[in-house]
């Protein structure tokens, strides 16, 4: 499953980061501490 992170605090969202790559379901394919930024992800 492709999936971005959404978190203003930057320690959390590697944190996340670390935690999902770790499930092989996932793909983490952007990650934004800007929720505006993350509504214009285009996505491959």
């Amino acid at each position: 499953m492709r999936t971005i992170i959404v978190e203003n605090e930057k320690p959390i969202l590697e944190l996340m980061k670390l935690m999902m790559e770790r499930n092989e379901y996932l793909e983490v394919v952007g990650e934004y501490t800007d929720s505006k930024e993350a509504l214009n992800f285009q996505g491959k």
